[in-house]
């Protein structure tokens, strides 16, 4: 049985750390409809998590965390994660990932990211939304917009290092830049984007839901969508799925 976080967690202390044993690897972990705010940490600002064999953070929000060193939002190392209906927003690291910050995935096994939204998150040095060092990642059907990285890949950047042996790097169905200074490392098979991105027409003022004329509806990949989106809304709710973590209600 998976270990299942859902609740909210606020604070401005520590972030909170996630690990299990080496001695009993075979442990899941899944946050579920949980927000994660407002924390600070030398690395890891929101969440970190290691040493699990798989972690699903679904329908949750991070936000406004920050880490002076790496990984504002959250960061994961030899693990599994999967991101699925999450909006992951306004984090900061000084130093990498200024969202996310992943410091190895198991060989075979990239961390996966769907019907995700990262948007407003800043990074000192690389990877404004999203590091990767020695991993591996696939994306689909999420946004990735106005993140920003003082070194370069602003949406996604990742090292030489790779796991052994490499795997693919998929981004596809998905609102996102894929040029010079944003999508930084590697060879990256990309299919059906909108590329170079649109602005997703969010409400805004800190509201991540779609507007009634955002490009990212009834453009996702059906064939990776979830049932709902992060509020609970069925998907598809128009001709087709949308993009994001949000699923408009017209």
């Amino acid at each position: 049985m998976p270990t299942k976080v859902s609740k909210k967690i606020r604070s401005t202390g520590q972030s909170i750390l996630l690990t299990i044993p080496e001695i009993n690897p075979s442990i899941s972990i899944t946050i579920d409809g949980t927000a994660i705010t407002d924390n600070t940490a030398t690395n890891a600002g929101g969440v970190f998590i290691q040493t699990t064999t798989s972690a699903d953070l679904r329908a949750s929000v991070i936000s406004g965390n920050t880490a002076s060193g790496h990984g504002g939002g959250f960061s994961h190392q030899s693990s599994n994660v999967t991101l699925e209906n999450c909006l992951v927003v306004d984090n900061e690291a000084g130093g990498r990932g200024g969202a996310v910050y992943v410091n190895s995935t198991p060989a075979g096994v990239p961390a996966v990211i769907v019907n995700t939204t990262f948007s407003g998150n800043r990074a000192g040095e690389f990877g404004g939304g999203y590091y990767l060092n020695a991993a591996e990642v696939i994306v689909r059907n999420s946004i990735f917009w106005n993140n920003q990285a003082a070194l370069g890949g602003h949406n996604i950047y990742k090292t030489t290092n790779d796991p052994d042996p490499p795997g693919d790097k998929i981004l596809t169905d998905s609102l996102i830049s894929t040029g010079l200074g944003w999508i930084s490392g590697g060879t990256w098979i990309t299919a059906d984007n909108l590329d170079p991105a649109p602005d997703p027409m969010c409400v805004g003022s800190g509201d991540y839901h779609l507007k009634g004329n955002s490009p990212a509806i009834d453009a996702a990949n059906a064939a990776y969508a979830p049932d709902g989106d992060i509020d609970g809304d069925v998907r598809p709710q128009g001709a087709e799925d949308d993009m994001g973590a949000d699923e408009y209600v017209p």
